[in-house]
């Protein structure tokens, strides 16, 4: 259990970095913001909907059409509307849990301003990771209407359809938790028998276009990973290529996030996807343990990643390691830890420059 929460906090959600058996990179230093403060954590207590609730308010006071078929009109906050927003929302993200902010955060972030709806997100989505962390502790290691929710959980969920029937759970104030933070943004991973809660960034796919381009493929990213983890007890949980398929996806996405704090975020699953891709994991060795050489759909994987994605910075990497490879007979040489630690040592070289190539843009 505390080896699960452990995995939870390494998360920027991806989801196990801290059990896999890649390449140790150094943390990532995210640049302060030079405007806006950072919300501070949330405190310990789960709030109850509709406490000191601030309403999002149209700027103009008009009201929208009631004919659905009507196109409804997105009024824009001006900068000055838009700062008071943000402090108000900054406040609360102090007081109140994502049972009360939710919703009216949905409301306002189509309304910032592109230069402020990006760290307006990144703020919120910090958040909302501070508050899983939260949750998890409260389930699991303190006394409250959360302690035990695990159990109401397990008696819910079907594994087969991937759902929850909320009849069976005997615990009605359970029931009534649960739901509420599937409608705040949350959802329900299982690690190691268990169900921990984690931000559902497939609700923010709802946000579109109304949203900065960059924060729309931050979103993409994590909702990929949220809708199924790419790692879990040490191992991964999905194949080599689309392994490689979600680094080059995320590189895609780092030529677009400006945002140092969503950048820092998406860096650091990008580092444990290449390296992952290239070292393996304890559960999911990229050699056969007999002799130390690499699995044939290993190579296989390496080879579709060169030619399905030329250009990429993985794809200049993989091409690299397989260079390196065939003077060792595609061997990965753990016998002589001197000669292990120096294609270590290069994978690292090769993920930090191509952090650097992709930071650039």
């Amino acid at each position: 259990m505390k080896k699960a929460i452990l995995w939870i906090s390494a998360l920027v959600i991806v989801l196990s970095l801290s059990a896999c058996d890649t390449t140790k990179e150094p943390p990532v230093e995210v640049p302060e913001e030079p405007v806006i403060n950072v919300p501070q954590t949330p405190t310990d207590d789960v709030s109850t909907p509709g406490s000191d609730e601030v309403d999002i308010v149209d700027p103009t006071n008009e009201e929208q059409p009631e004919d659905n078929d009507k196109e409804v009109v997105l009024i824009k906050l001006n900068e000055e509307q838009a700062m008071d927003a943000y402090q108000t929302m900054r406040d609360r993200m102090e007081n109140e849990s994502p049972v009360d902010i939710y919703e009216d955060m949905m409301t306002l972030l189509p309304q910032m301003p592109e230069n402020i709806g990006a760290i307006q997100f990144a703020k919120f989505e910090q958040y909302m990771q501070n508050w899983a962390m939260n949750y998890s502790d409260q389930m699991y290691f303190e006394d409250g209407p959360m302690s035990n929710l695990w159990k109401s959980i397990d008696q819910a969920y079907d594994y087969e359809t991937d759902s929850y029937d909320f009849d069976k759970m005997e615990n009605i104030t359970h029931a009534e938790i649960t739901k509420s933070l599937f409608k705040s943004g949350f959802k329900f991973i299982w690690l190691e028998g268990s169900p921990y809660p984690f931000i559902d960034y497939a609700q923010f796919k709802s946000l579109g276009d109304l949203v900065p381009e960059e924060v729309m493929a931050f979103i993409l990213i994590m909702a990929e990973e949220s809708d199924q983890i790419s790692s879990a007890d040490a191992g991964l949980v999905i194949s080599w290529n689309e392994l490689a398929s979600r680094a080059v996806k995320t590189e895609s996405a780092l030529k677009i996030v400006e945002n140092p704090e969503l950048h820092a975020k998406l860096e650091s699953i990008y580092r444990f996807y290449a390296g992952a891709y290239m070292l393996g994991m304890n559960n999911t060795p990229v050699v056969n343990w007999e002799d130390n050489k690499l699995q044939p759909t290993v190579l296989e994987s390496y080879e579709s990643t060169m030619a399905n994605h030329a250009g990429s910075e993985l794809s200049k990497m993989i091409e690299k390691y397989m260079n390196a490879l065939k003077k060792l007979d595609f061997v990965l040489p753990y016998s002589n830890q001197e000669q292990f630690q120096a294609i270590v040592k290069l994978q690292s070289d090769w993920i930090e420059e191509a952090t650097e190539n992709l930071h650039k843009h």
